[in-house]
């Protein structure tokens, strides 16, 4: 059987086959920043990318908001600065609200279609 080989950090396919005739294995097995993850189907995939994605946002949502606040406290009473770290945070907390409401659901379409978390 065919399965992912990892020496020294370098990824592989090697043979492991103990019935003699080797086969391809299912899933792809990909290295990122946070350790090995298997990819068995088109819903794994998109699942990882939406992780990934709505991670990325909310840093920059975290980001935003002290970005908007140190507007606030540097503004030195100047109205503009003040408007700008006002918009900076309502927009960033916007985005972090869409953010969470698209994984809400997604995840409950995710349990009505496949039946995730009934027994």
């Amino acid at each position: 059987m065919l399965s992912p080989v990892f020496a020294d950090g370098n990824v592989g396919i090697g043979v492991s086959s103990t019935s003699g005739s080797p086969s391809v294995s299912e899933g792809v097995h990909l290295r990122n920043f946070f350790g090995p993850s298997y990819i068995l189907s088109i819903e794994d995939l998109l699942l990882k990318i939406m992780t990934f994605l709505g991670t990325i946002i909310v840093l920059a949502s975290t980001i935003g908001i002290v970005t908007g606040g140190s507007f606030l406290v540097f503004s030195g009473g100047d109205d503009g600065k003040i408007s700008r770290g006002k918009d900076i945070i309502v927009y960033s907390l916007i985005g972090l609200a869409v953010t969470i409401g698209s994984y809400l659901i997604v995840t409950l379409v995710q349990a009505i279609l496949y039946g995730i978390g009934t027994s």
